[in-house]
């Protein structure tokens, strides 16, 4: 009944001369049968549950192909992808048909991304998904990310073009001054391998602040702009 609608919220950059939109996360909503709108929260779970998650993955797709088209999309846009999306080899066929028929139309860059978990769980799956999105010329990023004990192997295996890590461990591993060999791991991980880092759930100012005295540029979340339904 088309009442499962796409938000979208900036990712911007602080640099000179200014602050610049990087792109923009598209997330999901549905509309109830009352009108009112409900998070991915509420109906996420239930369609992992009964295996429809990748449907709504191939209709996030579907969808935003359509509003780049109409023109009401003009950003560069990330969509995040769900476990049971990637695993499928289908999947990524039907994913790859869709680049190539963008392709033909547009010239824009769009970026793909998966949890840190998956990343973690489904490596070779990831990293087909990650190659063919970068045969494109698209860009490829790991969402909620937090260097795990056991290393960036992952990292180095997939190769993302992008890390989204909260502002909490960041703050965390960047601030406190006896996480200093963590501090250090991380940067040179970061840095040896290419890989930008984006800031999640910015709420206020002072984490801003903060992580841009680290070097950090690139900041999401509700202070920054909150995620706004596509009209």
């Amino acid at each position: 009944e088309s009442r499962v609608l796409l938000a979208m919220q900036r990712v911007v950059c602080y640099s000179e001369p200014g602050v610049t939109t990087r792109h923009e996360e598209i997330f999901l909503r549905r509309k109830d049968t009352n009108g009112s709108i409900q998070s991915a929260g509420y109906f996420i779970p239930i369609a992992t549950s009964l295996g429809l998650i990748d449907n709504l993955d191939r209709y996030m797709i579907e969808q935003v192909f359509l509003q780049i088209e109409s023109g009401r999309i003009i950003q560069s846009v990330a969509l995040n992808l769900s476990a049971d999306f990637i695993k499928k080899y289908e999947n990524l066929e039907w994913l790859k048909k869709q680049f190539t028929t963008f392709q033909q139309h547009h010239k824009r860059v769009l970026w793909f991304e998966v949890s840190n978990a998956i990343a973690l769980q489904e490596i070779e799956a990831v990293y087909s998904l990650c190659t063919m999105v970068k045969s494109f010329g698209h860009q490829f990023g790991i969402d909620h990310f937090v260097l795990p004990e056991s290393g960036a192997g992952y990292l180095q295996k997939i190769g993302p073009d992008y890390v989204k890590s909260s502002y909490v461990y960041l703050v965390d591993i960047l601030g406190d001054k006896d996480s200093g060999e963590s501090r250090e791991s991380l940067m040179n991980i970061i840095t040896s391998l290419g890989i930008e880092i984006i800031v999640m759930g910015v709420e206020n100012s002072d984490p801003l602040n903060a992580l841009r005295k680290h070097g950090l540029k690139y900041f999401q979340g509700t202070f920054i702009s909150p995620a706004l339904l596509l009209e």
